[in-house]
């Protein structure tokens, strides 16, 4: 009787470890030397089966991850098309955007409509995510193929490339057909912004396809907590003049600290052509430094995507 060691593979299942056992007692009743088939043969144990780094496991989640996305283009070109088509729309409304008082009104809308769509967007895709992967995910995790908080980071790290490119060529698009402040720190700044931007839209969507059991559901929340958070972005009313009641969404609101930060970046050390003074960094009370704001926004982003995790490995332990 021969028993063939199983490598390359992850870890077994149950019906595979009974086997093994009944093989593994076999063994154990057929003394070698009565059989010299048996000679070289050694008893399998679960040391001896191969079991996969945590390197490893995220690998092959991560190249999981970019075969779904290479074989369905469509959500990609989608994702795409969209900013294309917005950039297009608003370079075609407010190109060259001037210093006057109706200027930078036009200015302050377009600030905050970038940021509306580029968290709006990435939060509506993202919210499918979870869903969808969820039936695959519990059985393997369940099984266990890999940890979740494996499968968590691969997902975050393979998406990553996309919440880089996007940003960088939507700005491109707007940035100088808008006629904003043309100076290269300004513009780096400005696709940094709206690069963790996405980055947070994406983790608000997480926090929604986690807590979504199934993909219709997440559709349904969607919307729900980019709505919430928007009227504390600042533009609709001072921050400062909020019900102390809900003064502390703002904290958490990605569109405040992203609306400071570009119009910091916009108007900061520059003139206008307006009497008497018009300066908006004035009229919303943004007088922090600008590194300030950036840095709560990333913190935000990642504070978002840490819950979302935890809302994720909450909903495995009452699924097993």
């Amino acid at each position: 009787m021969r028993i063939f060691h199983v490598v390359n593979r992850y870890d077994k299942t149950e019906e595979e470890q009974n086997m093994l056992d009944t093989l593994n007692k076999a063994y154990e009743e057929n003394e070698p030397q009565n059989d010299p088939s048996l000679l070289y043969l050694t008893p399998i144990k679960n040391s001896s089966v191969y079991n996969p780094s945590v390197w490893t496991k995220f690998a092959l989640l991560c190249k999981r991850s970019y075969a779904n996305a290479k074989r369905n283009p469509q959500l990609s070109k989608v994702r795409v098309i969209q900013y294309i088509i917005n950039a297009t729309i608003l370079d075609l409304l407010f190109h060259d955007l001037s210093s006057t008082t109706r200027g930078i009104s036009d200015t302050n809308g377009v600030l905050f409509s970038m940021i509306n769509i580029n968290i709006v967007l990435t939060n509506n895709s993202s919210a499918m995510t979870f869903p969808i992967e969820k039936p695959i995910f519990l059985k393997e995790t369940k099984q266990g193929l890999y940890g979740s908080l494996t499968y968590y980071i691969a997902k975050n790290f393979s998406e990553l490339p996309m919440q880089i490119i996007i940003p960088m060529m939507y700005s491109l698009m707007v940035y100088f057909a808008l006629g904003l402040d043309l100076t290269a720190a300004k513009f780096f700044i400005f696709f940094l912004v709206l690069m963790l931007v996405q980055m947070t839209g994406v983790a608000l969507g997480y926090v929604v396809g986690a807590y979504a059991p199934s993909p219709p559901v997440a559709m349904a929340f969607a919307s729900l907590l980019p709505n919430g958070l928007m009227p504390f972005g600042g533009l609709y009313a001072n921050l400062g003049n909020i019900n102390k009641a809900f003064s502390w969404v703002q904290y958490i609101s990605p569109f405040g600290w992203a609306f400071k930060s570009l119009t910091i970046n916009q108007y900061r050390d520059n003139s206008f052509d307006c009497s008497p003074s018009c300066d908006p960094l004035d009229r919303f009370g943004f007088y922090d430094p600008l590194w300030k704001d950036i840095i709560c926004l990333f913190a935000l982003m990642l504070g978002y995507r840490i819950f979302a995790y935890l809302v994720l490995k909450l909903g495995i332990r009452k699924m097993h």
